[in-house]
């Protein structure tokens, strides 16, 4: 299943909650090809859009029609340092930044309004004059490029084919699927990969819900900030067959 069917599942399945946060993900799926359709014509092909963005049903949406459309997104964790993100848009040529804080995708150099949306993502992009950096799409047939923090301010980037992507979630639905997952908490940023492709694209290939709300209602913060009776609270309420936890989280 592609990235377009399994937004267009979505929309047809939003009554039931196929991916959705509090409230039904109608919302968030509304618009997603016109808004990713005006981002592509502003920019040189591929295109290479940066994410960056708290965990909503938005971001998902936003994942897959960026990748549907054959641009290329680099999710940007929120607990990356600015070094981090700076290095990051850098080494992927990003050219667009997709942000709901347009005073940090200033701090990052994108400055110049390509999208506003009324939703709290808005689209940046460098000033003309900006050099790019480096080609993230130079040599690879790449849909996405993840970086993963360490302990440095220059991240690895590792650039990932959607083929890619599908075939690692298909094999972890498969070994699932007696499970009977029907609800998946994303207890993870989204913009991990861990969380982005184990998580989101693996309940969707289950058919199951998968429920992206806000970090700190589930008591993530940071690298690091982790309130576990708020954790709790939110596994009470929202009742999830599946979660993703770091070992630190079950101390």
């Amino acid at each position: 299943m592609g990235a377009l069917d399994w937004i267009a599942a979505g929309a047809r399945l939003q009554a039931g909650g196929c991916v959705r946060a509090d409230a039904s993900v109608r919302d968030a799926l509304h618009g997603a090809e016109r808004r990713v359709a005006a981002i592509a014509s502003e920019l040189d092909a591929p295109g290479v859009v940066g994410l960056l963005a708290d965990n909503s049903p938005q971001w998902v949406v936003l994942d897959l029609a960026l990748q549907a459309a054959g641009m290329i997104v680099v999710p940007l964790p929120s607990f990356f340092s600015a070094e981090q993100m700076m290095h990051a848009a850098g080494a992927s040529g990003m050219q667009a930044l997709l942000c709901a804080d347009r005073v940090q995708a200033a701090q990052l150099g994108f400055i110049d309004p390509l999208y506003d949306d009324a939703q709290g993502i808005h689209c940046f992009r460098r000033p003309a004059t900006t050099p790019r950096q480096a080609d993230g799409a130079s040599g690879c047939a790449a849909a996405k490029i993840t970086f993963t923090s360490g302990t440095t301010g220059a991240p690895k980037g590792v650039r990932l084919s959607l083929d890619q992507q599908l075939k690692t979630a298909r094999a972890l639905a498969a070994l699932m699927a007696r499970i009977g997952i029907l609800r998946h908490l994303s207890a993870l940023p989204l913009a991990v990969l861990l969380e982005n492709v184990a998580g989101v694209y693996t309940a969707m290939m289950l058919g199951a819900s998968c429920i992206c709300p806000p970090l700190e209602e589930l008591g993530v913060s940071g690298a690091s900030g982790f309130d576990a009776e708020r954790f709790l609270a939110a596994i009470a309420h929202y009742q999830p067959d599946s979660l993703i936890v770091l070992p630190q989280m079950l101390e």
